[in-house]
């Protein structure tokens, strides 16, 4: 299934909503939501507080695709749809592609998120936008973003100038 671009405002915005409860929760504002191959919500995922214990890791798209892989079969998985808070870094990249997500949307870009981000060396990122990596895999992976980036980037911006230790 193809969904419209309103249903894609619409997850998007729900990820952008997880986000909100990632800070609320103790860590960063990202936020990640899965639908199945007929656009109904299968998992949310916000990233993990670095606190003990720690996984830097857990970012809200590695414990989505963790998630949904334990429930969906490969076939199920390459009808799914990724919607990410955040363009996902190299990391989350290479991991859609490996649970065989076909489809990638996301709300604020990559150096969007790191001109907010650059002051703290842990949260800095690596510059390196998700189609790269994309272009260099057997198989395609459809990529929509930046989606709604300015209502993305306002709880990057409420959160980042007031991070301790980010």
């Amino acid at each position: 299934m193809h969904t419209s671009e309103s249903d894609d405002k619409e997850l998007i915005r729900r990820a952008i909503a997880v986000s909100e409860t990632a800070i609320a929760n103790g860590g960063r504002p990202f936020g990640t939501v899965i639908t199945d191959g007929d656009g109904r919500i299968v998992v949310e995922a916000y990233g993990l507080p670095t606190v003990e214990p720690r996984d830097w890791t857990a970012h809200s798209e590695m414990r989505a695709l963790r998630e949904a892989s334990a429930t969906m079969t490969w076939a199920e998985l390459g009808r799914a749809t990724l919607y990410a808070s955040g363009e996902p870094c190299p990391m989350c990249a290479a991991a859609v592609y490996w649970c065989n997500i076909r489809r990638l949307v996301y709300s604020v870009s990559e150096p969007a998120m790191r001109a907010l981000r650059a002051p703290y060396e842990r949260a800095a990122g690596i510059q390196m936008r998700c189609e790269e990596i994309y272009a260099r895999c057997e198989r395609r992976i459809d990529v929509v973003g930046p989606l709604l980036e300015e209502e993305g980037l306002a709880v990057h911006r409420r959160f980042w100038p007031n991070a301790s230790d980010a």
